[in-house]
C-alpha cells in the first residue's frame, strides 16, 4: 500500500473508534436510585393501616419497627400493647409496657398501658401497685381510681374496689362509665340496694347504656325483682344486639320466670355470637339439662371443658347427665376429672355417691356420702345422703354374712 493511502486508511480508523467512544449504540451507565427512606409517620401509619385490615402479623411487625425509630412514642407503645394483648401475648405486652415505664416514669399514660398488660397477663398485684403509684402522683386522677377499683376486684379485694370506685365517682360525678363501675363494685360486695341506687344513677345520665341496663338487671334478678330485671334485659339486648353477655344475662333471667323456650334460644344466640366461651356453653348445658334433652346437654357441656380444661362445675354436671342416662361408668370417670380440679365441691362427692350405689360399689357410695355430708351439713341433701350411708351399711353387712 502506497504511504500516503495508508496514512487516510489509519486516520479513517482513529475516527470510526473515535465515534464509537462517543455513543452511537453504546450503552448508558446506570445511574443509582435513591433509596427512599420511611419516616417514623409513616411507619406507623403502616402498622395501623394493617392492623385495622386485620393483617395482625405485618401490624405487630411494623409497630416495632416505628418504635425502634422512635423509643418513646407513647401512642405507638399503646397500640403495640393493646394489639399483642388481643392476640394473645400479654407476656410480650408487659415487656413492651415496662419498658416505655421505665424510661418515662413522670407520664401517666405509662403507668396504665403498664397496669393494662399487667392485668391481661393476670398479675393483679402488680397492676394494683402501679396504679397505687399513679394515684400517689395525681390524686385527682379519677380515671386512675376507677381502674384500680377494677384491679381490686380482680383480685378479690371487694370493699378496695368499692372505695375506689367511690373516689372515682366523686372527682367525676357525671361520668357514666364510673357510676356503673361502682354500681358493679356494690354488687359484687353484695350491697344490692346501693348497687341499683347507683346503676338508676348512671341510667338517668345516659339511658341507652346497654352496660348500666345488663348490670341493673343482674342486680334486680339477685334481688328477686325478676319481672323488672326482664325489662332490662330486653332492653340491654336490643341495645347491644352483639353483646354475648346481654343475651346470656337475659336467657338466666327468662328462665328464672318459667321461660324455658325463650331462655335456651337467648343462651343458644350468647354461644353463637362468642362460641370459645366456655361459660356460654356452660349455661346452654344447664337449659338443655333442665328440659331432660340429655344428649344435647352433654355435647354442650363436653364443649364447655374442651374450652377450659379445668371447669370442674362442667365435669360435675355432665357426670349427673351420663349417671342420668345410666352411663355410670362413664360418669364416674368424668365425678373424678371433677373431684381432681376442685376438691373441695362437695356436691361432686354426692353425684359420685349416687353413681357408686346405683353400680352396686357400696363401700366407694358410703364414702363419697360421708364426705358430703362432712363438707356441706346443712345443705338439704344431707339428710338423704345419711338416710342412704345407713340402708349402704346394711347391704354391706348382709354381703359379709
Amino acid at each position: 500500500m502506497h504511504a500516503k493511502s495508508r496514512r487516510g486508511w489509519l486516520a479513517a480508523v482513529v475516527v470510526a473508534l473515535a465515534m464509537a467512544g462517543c455513543g452511537g449504540s453504546q450503552e448508558q451507565p446506570v445511574k443509582p436510585t435513591k433509596k427512599v427512606v420511611e419516616t417514623p409517620d409513616q411507619v406507623l401509619a403502616k402498622a395501623r393501616s394493617d392492623r385495622d385490615a386485620g393483617r395482625d402479623a405485618q401490624a405487630l411487625a411494623n409497630y416495632r419497627r416505628a418504635l425502634r425509630m422512635q423509643p418513646d412514642n407513647v401512642d405507638a407503645t399503646a397500640e403495640l400493647v393493646d394489639l399483642l394483648i388481643k392476640t394473645s401475648a400479654p407476656g410480650d405486652a408487659v415487656e413492651v409496657s415496662k419498658g416505655y415505664f421505665d424510661r418515662k416514669p413522670g407520664d401517666p399514660r405509662g403507668y396504665t398501658i403498664y397496669a393494662r398488660a399487667l392485668v391481661a397477663a393476670g398479675n393483679y398485684p402488680t397492676a394494683y401497685d402501679v396504679l397505687t403509684q399513679l394515684v400517689e402522683i395525681d390524686d385527682k386522677n379519677a380515671a386512675a381510681y376507677d381502674f384500680r377499683a377494677q384491679v381490686a376486684a380482680k383480685k378479690g379485694d371487694k370493699q378496695g374496689a368499692v372505695a375506689d370506685a367511690r373516689k372515682a365517682v366523686e372527682l367525676d360525678a357525671k361520668n357514666v362509665d364510673y357510676r356503673i363501675d361502682l354500681g358493679s363494685a356494690l354488687q359484687q360486695a353484695g350491697n344490692l340496694q346501693e348497687a341499683a341506687l347507683e346503676l338508676r344513677g348512671a341510667l338517668q345520665l345516659d339511658d341507652n347504656s346497654a352496660r348500666a341496663h345488663l348490670l341493673l338487671g343482674v342486680v334486680l334478678r339477685d334481688s328477686y325483682e325478676t319481672r323488672e330485671a326482664l325489662t332490662h334485659h330486653i332492653k340491654a339486648a336490643k341495645l347491644a344486639p352483639k353483646d354475648d353477655r346481654a343475651q346470656f344475662e337475659l336467657g338466666l333471667t327468662l328462665y328464672e320466670m318459667g321461660d324455658a323456650v325463650g331462655a335456651e334460644a337467648a343462651i343458644q344466640k350468647a354461644v353463637q355470637l362468642k362460641p370459645d366461651d366456655a361459660t356460654n356453653w356452660y349455661a346452654y348445658g344447664q337449659i338443655l339439662r333442665a328440659q331432660k334433652r340429655w344428649a344435647d346437654a352433654v355435647n354442650a357441656y363436653k364443649k364447655a371443658i374442651d374450652l377450659n380444661p379445668k371447669y370442674d362445675k362442667a365435669y360435675e354436671k355432665l357426670g349427673f347427665v351420663l349417671y342420668s342416662e345410666g352411663k355410670l361408668d362413664e360418669a364416674e370417670v368424668t365425678l373424678t376429672a371433677a373431684l381432681r380440679q376442685n376438691p373441695k365441691n362437695p356436691y361432686i362427692y354426692w353425684n359420685l355417691g349416687q353413681v357408686y350405689e346405683k353400680g352396686q360399689k357400696y363401700k366407694l357410695a358410703i364414702e363419697a356420702y360421708e364426705k358430703f355430708v362432712a363438707m356441706a351439713p346443712e345443705d338439704g341433701h344431707a339428710p338423704k345422703a345419711k338416710k342412704a350411708i345407713r340402708i349402704l351399711k346394711r347391704k354391706v353387712r348382709r354381703q359379709r354374712r
